[in-house]
C-alpha cells in the first residue's frame, strides 16, 4: 500500500484524536451535559459504517475519529479524500457525486446534529448542502442518507423517555412524516401503536422496495407492505474460533448491505466476520477477521465483497481503518486493499 503527502498530512497540533463542537476541533476530554469521556479509545470505539465502491474500484470511507474521509485506489494508494467532517455515513448519488453525513454537537442547546456535504466528480473540496440540519434525536423536518428509489427518506427515533425502544421514521416526497406501525406505514403521530424495534445501526435497500435493517444483535427485513420479517439473530450465527474474543461493544451488527438475487451481507462484530444470509439457506461466514480488527462496514461490487475493519479501541494496531477485499467466488483468498495510518 502506498500513502501520498496528502493522506499523512496533520497539523502540529494534531497528536489527539478530535471532534468537531460549532464547527470547530475540540481536544479530547470531558464533553460537558453529556456525561460522555470523549477519550481517544472512546473516539476509537465509534467508527463509521459508510462504505462505497466507486466506479474503477476505489473506495471511500468515513474516519470520525480523526474527522477524514479516506480514498484508497485500486492500486493500494491511500489518501485523505476529504478533511475537517465527521462522516459516520456516505452515500453515491446518480450523478456519482459522493454525499456525506458531518455530525456536529451543539453546545448552546446541547445536541448533536448532522448536516450533509456533497462532493461531485472533479471537485477538490466539498460542499456544504443547505437545508435543516437533523437532530440525532428527532429526523422530521431534517435530512437523511437513507433514501429508497422512491425518494423515501429513512431514519429512526427513540421511543418514550426510558428510551426503550426505536420506531422507524420516513418522509415521503411531499414531506409527509410515516413511521412503521403493526398494521403497516401510517402517518406519524396516528393512533396506531408504532412498531418497536431495539437499537437500529443500518438500513440497506434491497430490490422490490425492501429494507434490511440490522439492530445489534438481529437482522429483519421490512417488505413494501410494512411486514417484518427476522432474518438472523447474532446468537444463532456461525462462530469464528479463530476470532479473538472481542469487548462487549464490538459484540454487535455494524453495517449492512443487500444485492440483487436476495442475499444480505452484514457485518457481525460479536464474532469478527461478515455473514452473508439468504433465503432457504444457511448463514455463510466471509471475511473472518483473525487479528484484532472488527468488521463495520460491508459494500457489493460486482463479484467482490468489500469489508470496512476497525482496529480494537483499546489495540496498539500497525494502521488505522482497512479495507478488505473478499471475492465470492471463492477462487482467490482475501487481501487488504489498503490502510490507513495508525490512529493516534
Amino acid at each position: 500500500m502506498r500513502f501520498t503527502n496528502r493522506s499523512v498530512a496533520q497539523s502540529s497540533s494534531a497528536s489527539l484524536p478530535r471532534m468537531l463542537i460549532n464547527g470547530r476541533r475540540l481536544v479530547c476530554g470531558a464533553m460537558a451535559g453529556l456525561m460522555i469521556a470523549v477519550t481517544p479509545a472512546a473516539l476509537r470505539a465509534d467508527p463509521g459504517t459508510g462504505l462505497i465502491v466507486l466506479p474503477g474500484g476505489a473506495v471511500v470511507f468515513g474516519d470520525p475519529a480523526r474527522n477524514q474521509v479516506w480514498r484508497i485506489d485500486p492500486d493500494g494508494q491511500v489518501t485523505v479524500l476529504v478533511r475537517d467532517r465527521h462522516t459516520h455515513l456516505l452515500r453515491l448519488d446518480a450523478g456519482g457525486a459522493i454525499i456525506g453525513e458531518h455530525l456536529e454537537y451543539l453546545s448552546a442547546t446541547n445536541q448533536w446534529q448532522s448536516s450533509l456535504w456533497r462532493l461531485g466528480p472533479g471537485d477538490r473540496t466539498p460542499i456544504d448542502i443547505e437545508g435543516p440540519r437533523t437532530s440525532v434525536e428527532t429526523f422530521p423536518g431534517g435530512m437523511s442518507l437513507r433514501i429508497d428509489s422512491a425518494g423515501r427518506a429513512y431514519s429512526w427515533r427513540w421511543i418514550g423517555t426510558g428510551r426503550t425502544g426505536q420506531q422507524l421514521v420516513r418522509r415521503v416526497p411531499g414531506g409527509r412524516l410515516e413511521t412503521l406501525t403493526v398494521s403497516g406505514w401510517a402517518p406519524l403521530g396516528g393512533s396506531t401503536i408504532p412498531r418497536q424495534f431495539g437499537q437500529l445501526a443500518s438500513i440497506a435497500f434491497a430490490p422490490g422496495e425492501t429494507l434490511v435493517i440490522a439492530e445489534l444483535t438481529r437482522v429483519v427485513q421490512v417488505n413494501e407492505r410494512g411486514a417484518v420479517r427476522l432474518l438472523a439473530e447474532s446468537r444463532g450465527l456461525p462462530t469464528n474460533a479463530a476470532a479473538l474474543e472481542g469487548g462487549a461493544y464490538l459484540a454487535r451488527f455494524w453495517g449492512v448491505a443487500a444485492v440483487p438475487g436476495g442475499s444480505v451481507y452484514v457485518a457481525d462484530g460479536a464474532h469478527r466476520q461478515v455473514v452473508r444470509l439468504a433465503e432457504g439457506r444457511s448463514p455463510v461466514a466471509l471475511a473472518i477477521i483473525s487479528d484484532r480488527f472488527f468488521p463495520v462496514g460491508v459494500a457489493v461490487a460486482g463479484n467482490q465483497l468489500y469489508v470496512l475493519e476497525y482496529p480494537d479501541p483499546d489495540a496498539q494496531a500497525p494502521t488505522g481503518p482497512r479495507v478488505r477485499v473478499v471475492p465470492l467466488d471463492g477462487r482467490s483468498p482475501a487481501r487488504v486493499l489498503g490502510a490507513t495510518p495508525p490512529t493516534p
